[in-house]
Protein backbone atom coordinates (compact mmCIF):
# COMPACT_ATOMS: atom_id res chain seq x y z
CA UNK A 1 0.00 0.00 0.00
CA UNK A 2 2.60 1.95 0.90
CA UNK A 3 4.71 1.75 -1.94
CA UNK A 4 1.72 2.08 -4.03
CA UNK A 5 0.57 5.81 -2.51
CA UNK A 6 4.48 6.68 -3.11
CA UNK A 7 3.85 5.52 -6.68
CA UNK A 8 0.63 7.62 -6.83
CA UNK A 9 2.26 10.75 -5.28
CA UNK A 10 5.50 10.80 -7.55
CA UNK A 11 2.65 10.93 -10.80
CA UNK A 12 0.68 13.74 -9.07
CA UNK A 13 4.35 15.51 -8.58
CA UNK A 14 5.42 14.81 -12.19
CA UNK A 15 2.09 16.09 -13.34
CA UNK A 16 2.29 19.26 -11.25
CA UNK A 17 5.66 20.06 -12.61
CA UNK A 18 4.77 19.79 -16.16
CA UNK A 19 2.00 22.24 -15.41
CA UNK A 20 3.90 24.14 -14.02
CA UNK A 21 6.88 24.14 -16.23
CA UNK A 22 3.71 24.98 -19.39
CA UNK A 23 2.61 28.03 -17.32
CA UNK A 24 6.18 28.88 -17.12
CA UNK A 25 6.56 28.92 -20.76
CA UNK A 26 3.41 30.99 -21.85
CA UNK A 27 4.10 33.86 -19.58
CA UNK A 28 5.53 36.80 -21.85
CA UNK A 29 8.24 38.97 -20.58
CA UNK A 30 7.11 42.13 -20.21
CA UNK A 31 7.59 45.23 -22.74
CA UNK A 32 10.14 48.24 -21.97
CA UNK A 33 9.07 51.68 -23.01
CA UNK A 34 9.90 51.17 -26.62
CA UNK A 35 6.53 49.96 -26.99
CA UNK A 36 2.91 51.00 -27.91
CA UNK A 37 -0.68 50.50 -27.27
CA UNK A 38 -3.72 50.93 -28.92
CA UNK A 39 -6.97 51.37 -26.90
CA UNK A 40 -9.91 52.32 -28.07
CA UNK A 41 -12.84 53.22 -25.89
CA UNK A 42 -16.01 51.07 -25.30
CA UNK A 43 -13.53 48.07 -26.67
CA UNK A 44 -11.74 45.12 -24.42
CA UNK A 45 -9.25 44.42 -27.37
CA UNK A 46 -5.84 46.14 -27.30
CA UNK A 47 -3.22 46.43 -29.68
CA UNK A 48 0.50 46.04 -28.66
CA UNK A 49 3.85 46.22 -30.98
CA UNK A 50 7.33 46.76 -29.61
CA UNK A 51 10.65 45.27 -27.93
CA UNK A 52 10.19 42.83 -24.53
CA UNK A 53 12.75 42.72 -21.82
CA UNK A 54 14.19 39.85 -23.32
CA UNK A 55 14.68 41.53 -26.53
CA UNK A 56 11.86 39.53 -28.08
CA UNK A 57 9.09 41.55 -30.64
CA UNK A 58 5.69 41.84 -31.17
CA UNK A 59 4.28 43.52 -33.89
CA UNK A 60 0.74 43.88 -33.51
CA UNK A 61 -0.51 42.27 -31.00
CA UNK A 62 -4.30 41.67 -29.49
CA UNK A 63 -4.24 42.23 -25.86
CA UNK A 64 -7.72 41.37 -24.18
CA UNK A 65 -8.32 43.74 -21.33
CA UNK A 66 -10.71 42.82 -18.33
CA UNK A 67 -12.29 46.24 -18.93
CA UNK A 68 -12.31 48.83 -21.64
CA UNK A 69 -11.54 52.14 -21.60
CA UNK A 70 -14.02 55.01 -21.32
CA UNK A 71 -14.32 58.65 -22.62
CA UNK A 72 -16.60 60.69 -19.95
CA UNK A 73 -16.41 64.22 -18.86
CA UNK A 74 -14.18 65.21 -21.58
CA UNK A 75 -11.72 62.79 -20.29
CA UNK A 76 -10.08 59.78 -21.85
CA UNK A 77 -9.92 56.72 -18.94
CA UNK A 78 -7.83 54.31 -18.76
CA UNK A 79 -8.84 50.53 -16.79
CA UNK A 80 -5.62 51.06 -14.80
CA UNK A 81 -5.00 47.22 -14.13
CA UNK A 82 -6.04 45.88 -17.33
CA UNK A 83 -3.71 48.33 -19.01
CA UNK A 84 -0.73 47.43 -16.63
CA UNK A 85 -0.79 43.94 -17.27
CA UNK A 86 -0.87 44.60 -20.95
CA UNK A 87 2.41 46.39 -20.68
CA UNK A 88 3.83 43.05 -18.55
CA UNK A 89 3.75 45.61 -15.28
CA UNK A 90 2.14 44.72 -11.73
CA UNK A 91 -0.95 46.92 -10.08
CA UNK A 92 -1.13 46.10 -5.93
CA UNK A 93 -4.37 47.92 -4.60
CA UNK A 94 -4.74 48.60 -0.77
CA UNK A 95 -7.81 50.96 0.08
CA UNK A 96 -7.71 53.91 -1.78
CA UNK A 97 -4.16 53.59 -3.32
CA UNK A 98 -2.80 51.61 -6.03
CA UNK A 99 0.94 51.03 -6.66
CA UNK A 100 2.24 50.30 -9.94
CA UNK A 101 5.19 48.92 -10.82
CA UNK A 102 6.75 48.41 -14.52
CA UNK A 103 10.49 48.16 -15.51
CA UNK A 104 11.94 50.86 -13.15
CA UNK A 105 8.78 52.81 -12.13
CA UNK A 106 7.28 52.74 -9.21
CA UNK A 107 4.03 54.87 -9.17
CA UNK A 108 1.34 55.65 -6.47
CA UNK A 109 -1.93 56.71 -7.35
CA UNK A 110 -4.74 57.58 -4.91
CA UNK A 111 -8.44 57.97 -5.38
CA UNK A 112 -9.20 61.33 -5.64
CA UNK A 113 -5.67 63.11 -5.57
CA UNK A 114 -4.49 65.13 -8.69
CA UNK A 115 -1.03 63.64 -9.42
CA UNK A 116 0.94 60.79 -8.31
CA UNK A 117 3.93 59.77 -6.88
CA UNK A 118 6.79 58.27 -8.77
CA UNK A 119 9.93 56.75 -7.18
CA UNK A 120 9.02 58.59 -3.89
CA UNK A 121 9.02 61.78 -5.62
CA UNK A 122 5.86 63.39 -5.68
CA UNK A 123 4.48 64.52 -8.99
CA UNK A 124 1.77 66.91 -10.80
CA UNK A 125 0.48 67.12 -14.43
CA UNK A 126 1.50 70.39 -16.18
CA UNK A 127 -1.21 70.29 -18.67
CA UNK A 128 -4.46 69.00 -18.49
CA UNK A 129 -6.24 69.32 -21.69
CA UNK A 130 -9.46 67.66 -22.60
CA UNK A 131 -9.70 64.86 -24.71
CA UNK A 132 -12.30 66.08 -27.15
CA UNK A 133 -10.76 69.62 -27.28
CA UNK A 134 -7.13 69.97 -26.25
CA UNK A 135 -7.33 73.69 -26.59
CA UNK A 136 -9.10 73.25 -23.62
CA UNK A 137 -8.48 72.90 -19.89
CA UNK A 138 -9.91 70.64 -17.39
CA UNK A 139 -9.97 71.36 -14.06
CA UNK A 140 -7.69 69.50 -11.12
CA UNK A 141 -10.33 67.75 -9.67
CA UNK A 142 -11.93 66.34 -12.66
CA UNK A 143 -8.99 64.73 -13.30
CA UNK A 144 -8.31 62.34 -10.35
CA UNK A 145 -8.08 58.28 -10.02
CA UNK A 146 -11.79 57.52 -9.66
CA UNK A 147 -12.95 53.97 -8.79
CA UNK A 148 -16.01 52.76 -10.57
CA UNK A 149 -18.17 49.38 -9.53
CA UNK A 150 -14.60 48.17 -8.44
CA UNK A 151 -12.20 49.16 -11.02
CA UNK A 152 -9.94 51.82 -10.90
CA UNK A 153 -9.47 53.84 -13.79
CA UNK A 154 -6.66 56.44 -14.30
CA UNK A 155 -7.49 59.71 -16.24
CA UNK A 156 -4.91 59.94 -19.69
CA UNK A 157 -3.24 63.10 -17.79
CA UNK A 158 -2.08 61.11 -15.37
CA UNK A 159 -0.12 58.34 -17.39
CA UNK A 160 3.21 59.83 -17.70
CA UNK A 161 5.06 59.16 -14.64
CA UNK A 162 3.98 55.50 -15.63
CA UNK A 163 4.76 55.50 -19.24
CA UNK A 164 7.39 57.79 -19.81
CA UNK A 165 9.81 57.59 -16.81
CA UNK A 166 9.45 61.39 -15.59
CA UNK A 167 11.19 62.58 -19.03
CA UNK A 168 10.17 65.21 -21.65
CA UNK A 169 6.15 64.01 -21.78
CA UNK A 170 4.80 64.11 -25.48
CA UNK A 171 0.89 63.95 -26.03
CA UNK A 172 0.00 60.33 -26.72
CA UNK A 173 -1.48 60.08 -30.04
CA UNK A 174 -4.91 60.69 -29.97
CA UNK A 175 -8.23 60.09 -32.74
CA UNK A 176 -11.20 61.30 -30.68
CA UNK A 177 -13.53 60.65 -33.39
CA UNK A 178 -12.84 57.42 -33.11
CA UNK A 179 -12.33 57.13 -29.40
CA UNK A 180 -8.82 55.99 -30.20
CA UNK A 181 -5.65 56.68 -28.31
CA UNK A 182 -2.04 54.96 -28.86
CA UNK A 183 0.30 55.01 -25.46
CA UNK A 184 3.73 55.57 -25.99
CA UNK A 185 6.19 57.06 -27.99
CA UNK A 186 7.23 56.09 -31.88
CA UNK A 187 9.09 52.70 -32.23
CA UNK A 188 12.77 52.77 -32.34
CA UNK A 189 11.49 50.23 -35.36
CA UNK A 190 9.47 52.81 -36.82
CA UNK A 191 11.77 54.12 -39.39
CA UNK A 192 11.83 50.46 -41.04
CA UNK A 193 10.09 49.00 -43.60
CA UNK A 194 10.83 45.99 -45.54
CA UNK A 195 14.28 45.58 -43.61
CA UNK A 196 15.12 49.24 -45.00
CA UNK A 197 15.82 51.91 -42.66
CA UNK A 198 15.78 55.83 -43.90
CA UNK A 199 16.43 56.80 -40.18
CA UNK A 200 20.41 57.85 -41.02
CA UNK A 201 19.03 58.76 -45.14
CA UNK A 202 21.12 56.03 -46.25
CA UNK A 203 23.31 55.74 -49.46
CA UNK A 204 21.67 53.18 -52.37
CA UNK A 205 25.27 52.14 -52.57
CA UNK A 206 26.27 51.37 -48.74
CA UNK A 207 23.15 49.33 -48.35
CA UNK A 208 24.49 45.60 -47.19
CA UNK A 209 24.32 43.01 -50.56
CA UNK A 210 21.85 40.65 -49.08
CA UNK A 211 19.09 43.87 -48.85
CA UNK A 212 19.68 44.95 -52.21
CA UNK A 213 20.32 41.64 -54.19
CA UNK A 214 17.57 40.37 -56.55
CA UNK A 215 16.22 44.28 -57.19
CA UNK A 216 16.06 45.46 -60.29
CA UNK A 217 15.53 48.88 -61.66
CA UNK A 218 12.08 49.31 -63.40
CA UNK A 219 11.50 52.53 -63.59
CA UNK A 220 12.42 56.63 -63.07
CA UNK A 221 9.88 59.08 -61.60
CA UNK A 222 10.58 62.98 -61.55
CA UNK A 223 9.98 65.16 -58.73
CA UNK A 224 6.46 65.83 -58.05
CA UNK A 225 7.49 69.18 -56.54
CA UNK A 226 9.59 70.28 -59.15
CA UNK A 227 12.81 69.76 -57.48
CA UNK A 228 16.07 68.93 -59.68
CA UNK A 229 15.83 65.05 -59.32
CA UNK A 230 14.40 62.37 -60.04
CA UNK A 231 13.14 59.00 -58.04
CA UNK A 232 14.72 55.57 -59.37
CA UNK A 233 12.77 52.60 -58.60
CA UNK A 234 14.15 49.81 -57.78
CA UNK A 235 12.23 46.34 -57.12
CA UNK A 236 12.49 42.73 -55.83
CA UNK A 237 10.00 40.37 -54.30
CA UNK A 238 7.03 42.53 -52.43
CA UNK A 239 9.68 45.70 -52.19
CA UNK A 240 10.23 48.73 -53.98
CA UNK A 241 13.12 51.55 -53.15
CA UNK A 242 13.51 54.83 -54.51
CA UNK A 243 16.75 56.38 -55.10
CA UNK A 244 17.36 59.86 -55.41
CA UNK A 245 19.46 60.80 -58.70
CA UNK A 246 19.98 63.92 -60.59
CA UNK A 247 17.72 64.37 -63.59
CA UNK A 248 19.49 63.53 -66.80
CA UNK A 249 21.71 66.46 -68.02
CA UNK A 250 20.89 68.28 -64.87
CA UNK A 251 23.72 69.66 -62.18
CA UNK A 252 24.89 67.38 -59.61
CA UNK A 253 23.45 67.11 -56.40
CA UNK A 254 24.85 66.08 -53.00
CA UNK A 255 21.58 64.07 -52.05
CA UNK A 256 22.20 61.81 -55.02
CA UNK A 257 21.94 58.51 -54.14
CA UNK A 258 19.93 59.31 -51.00
CA UNK A 259 17.66 56.24 -50.73
CA UNK A 260 14.27 58.52 -50.00
CA UNK A 261 11.25 55.74 -49.57
CA UNK A 262 10.27 51.84 -49.54
CA UNK A 263 7.32 50.24 -50.49
CA UNK A 264 5.28 47.03 -49.48
CA UNK A 265 3.21 45.53 -52.49
CA UNK A 266 2.59 42.58 -51.39
CA UNK A 267 1.12 40.93 -47.97
CA UNK A 268 4.59 39.08 -47.62
CA UNK A 269 5.98 41.14 -44.95
CA UNK A 270 4.32 43.79 -42.23
CA UNK A 271 5.12 46.99 -40.82
CA UNK A 272 7.03 47.12 -37.35
CA UNK A 273 3.38 47.70 -35.81
CA UNK A 274 2.05 44.48 -37.94
CA UNK A 275 0.35 45.77 -40.68
CA UNK A 276 0.36 44.06 -44.30
CA UNK A 277 -0.83 44.81 -47.51
CA UNK A 278 -4.45 43.22 -47.64
CA UNK A 279 -5.55 45.31 -44.43
CA UNK A 280 -8.36 47.41 -43.53
CA UNK A 281 -7.89 50.79 -43.69
CA UNK A 282 -9.70 50.89 -40.19
CA UNK A 283 -6.42 48.52 -39.31
CA UNK A 284 -4.45 51.57 -40.40
CA UNK A 285 -6.02 53.85 -38.01
CA UNK A 286 -6.00 51.32 -34.88
CA UNK A 287 -2.13 51.41 -35.69
CA UNK A 288 -1.17 54.40 -36.39
CA UNK A 289 -3.70 57.22 -35.13
CA UNK A 290 -5.54 59.79 -37.34
CA UNK A 291 -5.04 59.62 -41.47
CA UNK A 292 -5.36 62.27 -43.79
CA UNK A 293 -6.94 61.41 -47.17
CA UNK A 294 -4.19 63.00 -49.61
CA UNK A 295 -6.89 62.19 -52.61
CA UNK A 296 -6.61 59.28 -55.51
CA UNK A 297 -6.82 56.61 -52.82
CA UNK A 298 -3.62 58.04 -50.90
CA UNK A 299 -3.99 58.06 -46.53
CA UNK A 300 -1.02 59.68 -44.79
CA UNK A 301 -0.15 59.10 -41.22
CA UNK A 302 -1.15 62.84 -39.76
CA UNK A 303 2.12 63.24 -37.50
CA UNK A 304 5.22 62.27 -39.35
CA UNK A 305 7.90 60.30 -37.56
CA UNK A 306 11.03 62.25 -36.67
CA UNK A 307 9.36 65.18 -37.78
CA UNK A 308 10.18 64.56 -41.59
CA UNK A 309 9.36 60.75 -42.51
CA UNK A 310 5.49 59.93 -43.54
CA UNK A 311 4.08 56.83 -43.57
CA UNK A 312 1.62 56.65 -46.31
CA UNK A 313 -1.20 53.80 -47.44
CA UNK A 314 -2.61 53.20 -51.09
CA UNK A 315 -6.38 51.74 -50.25
CA UNK A 316 -8.87 50.54 -52.64
CA UNK A 317 -12.38 49.58 -51.26
CA UNK A 318 -11.16 50.57 -47.85
CA UNK A 319 -8.19 47.76 -48.64
CA UNK A 320 -4.69 48.83 -48.04
CA UNK A 321 -2.75 47.81 -51.63
CA UNK A 322 0.48 49.51 -51.19
CA UNK A 323 2.48 50.42 -47.68
CA UNK A 324 5.30 53.33 -48.17
CA UNK A 325 7.45 55.09 -46.05
CA UNK A 326 8.94 58.72 -46.97
CA UNK A 327 11.47 60.80 -46.16
CA UNK A 328 10.60 64.28 -47.11
CA UNK A 329 12.02 64.39 -50.36
CA UNK A 330 9.71 61.91 -52.18
CA UNK A 331 5.92 60.26 -51.40
CA UNK A 332 3.65 57.78 -52.96
CA UNK A 333 2.24 58.64 -56.19
CA UNK A 334 -1.50 57.98 -56.55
Amino acid sequence: MKQRLKGILALCTALLLVLLGGCQGEGRAAFTQDCVLSLQAGSTTAVVSGTRTDGSQAAGETVSLAQPPLVEGETFWLPLEAVVAALGGTCQVEGDTATVRWLDQTVVYTIGAPGAQRNGTDWLPEDLPAFQDPAQTLPPEAVVPQVREGVWYLPLALAQPLLYGGTLWTQPTQDPAAGLVILGRELAADLTLGGFSLASRPQWEDLPADLTRGMTETGRQPSATGEPYDGVCWTGDGVACWVLQPQPGGPDWQGAGTLCGVELTTGDQATPRGLKVGDTLALAQLLYGPLVDLGHGIYQRAEPFGSAFHLCFQVQDQTITKIGLYNNLWGMEG
